[in-house]
């Protein structure tokens, strides 16, 4: 995974060094980690980020906050609530509740069952597994089963970058299609 200070966010994304402290302190982008020295160190995580908060920034329609509400889902996402992320995404794509409520079960009820938590990931057949890797809830039960054996962080980089694109992919879908009525 690609590091980056300050300065190189800045020059990736086209904005000045203090909007990245910003967009650190409103919570519109993970926190990221600070060296010995002070400085931040960012990573391709919080690119994608940056990009989904600039875009969600950049919507002129401003009517019925739904800059706010997109705000909202940045934030969400930036916290690391990939499963709340996704539901936002189910509320900004239905037409209804009713219709939410049925996508969100056929959503959640497999990702529970598959992810690891309930039936263990390691004895389930190989095309099962391969299914459960990009389940959102199955990388985090991989990075709970990392966390609690000690292992080493680059064990867990790929959790992390699946948990990261499907924040940015659900995101970006509900804010894309997120509608008050």
């Amino acid at each position: 995974m690609n590091t980056y200070k300050t300065i190189d966010i800045a020059r990736i994304i086209g904005i000045h060094v203090n909007t990245v402290r910003l967009y650190e302190k409103c919570g519109l982008i993970p926190k990221p980690e600070r060296l010995g020295n002070g400085y931040w160190v960012f990573t391709d995580l919080h690119i994608e980020q940056f990009r989904l908060a600039r875009a969600a920034l950049q919507v002129e329609v401003l009517q019925n906050g739904l800059r706010k509400r997109a705000v909202d889902i940045i934030k969400v996402s930036a916290l690391g609530n990939y499963e709340k992320a996704i539901g936002l995404m189910v509320g900004g794509v239905a037409p209804d509740t009713k219709t939410a409520s049925v996508a969100a079960s056929l959503l959640y009820f497999p990702m529970l069952i598959f992810s690891g938590a309930t039936l263990p990931y390691e004895v389930m057949p190989s095309a099962l597994q391969k299914i459960a890797d990009v389940l959102p809830l199955t990388q985090g039960i991989k990075l709970l089963k990392a966390t609690s054996l000690g292992l080493p962080l680059e064990s867990v980089w790929f959790p992390i970058v699946i948990m990261a694109v499907v924040t940015v992919v659900c995101g970006g879908i509900a804010i894309r299609f997120f509608k008050w009525e």
